[in-house]
């Protein structure tokens, strides 16, 4: 399965910094302080970012721009593209010479190649669910066996012989890495019998 692969990112806004935003921009935390780096050439600059709030973040991802925004709520990273956003307890990197994007997990830094958007497009397109779950949360985080995925809580909406909608809880993780649904948990029911309401 072939990866998509950005051929540029490019870092275009960058919260409370004048500084050179061309090469690596990383978002980690340092005990309880958030802290923001830039890294060109061989000299890095720091920024304690622990009582900003929202986006510190933008990035545009070419040939086909896409903005994502990188920032921080409460104690989580966020990864917001198009309005799905999406949490982490990963420091977040950003390498624009490289045109990478990646967290930095317990098992290594990990490229994600496929970011909130796209895994819940995945699941909205195999009708895996309706809809995400109004203020339900996607995470991003790694399953036993080192898998890095988002974690996305939706409904699946079932039309009873045209005269009742039901409205049925589902949870799904998609791959970060390769957009692949890696599991689906519903209802035993909805599994089984699931066909009869397409």
């Amino acid at each position: 399965m072939d990866i998509p692969k950005s051929s540029a990112v490019s870092v275009t806004n960058l919260a409370d910094s004048n500084a050179n935003i061309t090469s690596q921009v990383s978002l980690a935390r340092d005990g309880e302080k958030f802290v923001l780096s830039v890294k060109k050439d061989s000299q890095e600059k720091s920024l304690d970012v622990t009582y900003a709030s929202g986006d510190l973040i933008e990035i545009e991802e070419r040939p086909e721009v896409r903005r994502v925004k990188i920032g921080i709520s409460g104690s989580k990273f966020t990864i917001d593209e198009g309005g799905v956003l999406a949490i982490t307890d990963f420091p977040i990197k950003i390498d624009a010479e490289r045109a990478e994007l990646s967290v930095i997990t317990e098992t290594g830094q990990r490229i994600l190649p496929f970011l909130p958007k796209e895994a819940l497009e995945t699941l909205l397109r195999a009708r895996v669910i309706s809809r995400q779950i109004v203020n339900g949360s996607i995470e991003l985080n790694e399953a036993g066996r080192g898998e890095l995925a988002y974690n996305i809580q939706g409904e699946k909406e079932l039309n009873l012989v045209n005269l009742l909608q039901l409205q049925v809880p589902v949870t799904s993780r998609v791959s970060a890495i390769t957009g692949e649904i890696i599991s689906i948990d519903q209802p035993k029911w909805l599994s089984i019998f699931g066909f009869l309401f397409s």
